[in-house]
């Protein structure tokens, strides 16, 4: 582990207290979660903590920034047993985790920029787990679905099992999203178009090869358009 993570874990304690964030011991105590598998580069920037390159195994805290290089993918798993995998180019903030193990109950919530990600719940509730995105907020009914957010943070998803619900983020009414089916939004407070017959959102490469592949079939296209491998090119200005 790296000096500067050292250091991030040393402040932890005192920068979620001092937030008010950790309402579960688990939170309070410690990391929220740890790096499974990294290529370079990945990067976390921990609350009140200086940037710095993460290394499989190192452990990550709420409020933490995340965000992948040109070349980089990330594998997380937290402590409810939820997975999550960033392609290369994308960036997220780990807004808020609290789990009480003893109950299985809690909160976890993130906040999605532009990239490709892949979300597969852990122990919680489904309703515990909320998904955002500049435009969109995902609401977990299923257990496994792949996000793409363009730079402009138009925002498509993809469950591969059971249903989603998505909003947009500024007003409007939840629509559920079908497995199988895609969902998309351009705007905050546009509308949410469901289409069973759009070309699904590729799952970022490394996360084929760590969990079983999808139920539905996911055609070797770019995770946001256009062709290429089974994964993502550079999120573009719009999809």
């Amino acid at each position: 582990m790296s000096p500067t993570r050292l250091l991030s874990r040393a402040i932890l304690a005192t920068c979620l207290l001092g937030a008010g964030i950790a309402t579960s011991a688990h939170a309070a105590d410690g990391p929220i979660g740890a790096v499974q598998k990294v290529k370079p580069d990945a990067f976390g920037t921990p609350p009140s903590g200086e940037r710095a390159t993460l290394s499989a195994n190192d452990e990550v805290v709420a409020d933490e920034n995340i965000e992948t290089g040109p070349t980089g993918s990330l594998h997380v798993k937290f402590i409810d047993e939820t997975d999550l995998w960033l392609d290369e180019n994308s960036a997220l903030v780990l807004d808020e985790m609290v789990f009480e193990r003893d109950a299985s109950t809690g909160k976890f919530i993130a906040e999605f920029g532009p990239g490709l990600f892949r979300f597969a719940t852990g122990a919680l509730p489904h309703e515990s787990y909320e998904v955002r995105t500049p435009v969109a907020v995902i609401g977990v009914r299923g257990t496994d679905f792949s996000v793409a957010v363009a730079r402009n943070g138009a925002t498509r998803v993809t469950s591969y099992d059971q249903a989603i619900t998505v909003r947009a983020r500024a007003s409007g009414p939840s629509v559920t999203s079908p497995p199988a089916s895609t969902a998309s939004v351009g705007k905050e407070n546009g509308p949410v178009n469901v289409d069973p017959f759009a070309v699904p959102v590729a799952p970022p490469t490394d996360s084929v090869s760590d969990r079983a592949v999808p139920a539905i079939d996911v055609p070797t296209i770019g995770g946001v358009g256009g062709g290429g491998k089974v994964g993502h090119s550079p999120p573009s200005s719009s999809f």
